[in-house]
């Protein structure tokens, strides 16, 4: 296998969405631990010509877009009205392990034999970010940019700037190979809010399960250093250890800021969820540590550090109370609580030690979602990516 090919692993279920949401009054049956994915081609061609069944259909699909609390029953409207079997009118089905309600249901990016995958693009994004934050921590220029944005955050030339910077990095990365169906499972995820010890706001997702694996191609690692006046380029090249390293550094910062976080609002959750997420997140920064494995976070639930740089501007606050950066936070919208009494949204009381309040997990074994590693599945040693 060429010295560019990679091997990814899923430590927690993985959700890169596809955009698109199924119905429980439509689309598919939840029943004993498993959804069941209908057939609609099954479904219309029992319906037939039977004009009073297509109107209880139709009429059914429609008021569950709106109405979760619906009556109708798409299993009961399947087995009783077209005297068809569940097996019958499903086309497949995956595990759904502690799913519950009518929910929509988020799909993920699959190809068109609903084999899923992580696509190039995802994965690309994921590590700019974290080469971009690089740059923000460890550069004269990215340093100054931070210490001038946080004073400055509505000038449009250091905005352009960032954007100048984080084009500079380019590398070619591949989908990954197609995953088997049944590597896909239903889950429910909620907010923990760390600040009540509540989990709320259920969603059910599609996602890939933790411990499959896929492969993909990474090539080309690079910064572009300088353009000469002949049009010749000139570029910094990154070994596979110098990637570990900034990919590590920037989930290891994220994870400690996170942790940070919770730890000041233990006493506030139950004790199962932060033992359970403590434990993870340990285990996760001890492995990174040697720097021969990448770990990062891809898809949905990664939250706003992981998925942003923005902690490169909140360490760069020196302020006692983080204002600038509050203040940056707020005029991107953050810190807005919809209040019942006036019908709106207003700004509340946002503080830099409880932000962001909530975060996605898991809710079967309380884990943070989208965590995978990547190996490099050649021994070439310290070359660098080509």
């Amino acid at each position: 296998m060429s010295e560019s090919a990679y091997r990814i692993t899923t430590l927690t279920p993985v959700s890169i969405g596809d955009g698109n949401t199924l119905s429980a009054f439509a689309d598919y049956v939840l029943e004993k631990g498993k959804i069941h994915y209908i057939n609609q081609q099954a479904i219309r061609d029992k319906m037939g010509e039977k004009s009073e069944l297509i109107d209880i259909y139709v009429e059914g699909m429609i008021r569950g877009k709106s109405n979760t609390t619906n009556a109708f029953n798409l299993k009961d409207f399947i087995v009783n009205r077209l005297k068809l079997t569940l097996q019958q009118a499903a086309s497949h089905s995956i595990d759904a392990c502690s799913v519950g309600g009518k929910k929509e249901l988020y799909t993920v990016v699959k190809n068109v034999g609903q084999s899923p995958y992580i696509p190039g693009s995802t994965l690309k994004g994921a590590i700019k970010t974290a080469l971009l934050y690089d740059w923000l921590i460890n550069e004269d220029e990215g340093q100054l940019w931070c210490s001038q944005y946080v004073n400055d955050f509505n000038n449009e030339e250091l905005n352009k700037r960032l954007i100048l910077e984080f084009d500079k990095f380019e590398l070619a990365v591949s989908d990954s190979s197609l995953m088997r169906f049944d590597a896909l499972e239903a889950i429910e995820i909620k907010r923990l809010n760390i600040k009540k010890g509540t989990l709320d706001i259920p969603q059910t997702r599609e996602a890939i399960k933790d411990n499959n694996t896929c492969e993909c191609e990474i090539r080309n690692v690079r910064k572009l250093i300088e353009e000469k006046v002949d049009g010749t380029k000139v570029y910094k090249n990154y070994s596979w250890e110098e990637f570990c390293e900034i990919i590590n550094k920037f989930s290891d910062d994220s994870c400690n800021i996170e942790w940070e976080i919770m730890e000041s609002f233990k006493e506030k959750l139950d004790n199962k969820y932060y033992k359970r997420l403590e434990n993870f997140y340990s285990i996760v920064q001890k492995k990174a540590e040697n720097n021969t494995t990448a770990y990062l976070r891809l898809g949905a639930g990664k939250g706003f550090y992981f998925n942003s740089v923005a902690l490169s501007l909140f360490d760069t606050d020196t302020t006692d109370d983080k204002s600038r950066f509050l203040k940056l936070l707020k005029a991107n919208g953050y810190g807005k609580v919809y209040k019942p009494q006036t019908r709106r949204e207003e700004s509340y009381d946002l503080k830099a030690d409880q932000f962001p309040i909530t975060r996605f997990v898991e809710i079967i074994d309380t884990k943070p979602l989208g965590w995978v590693k990547i190996e490099k599945i050649d021994n070439y040693g310290k070359k660098s990516f080509d």
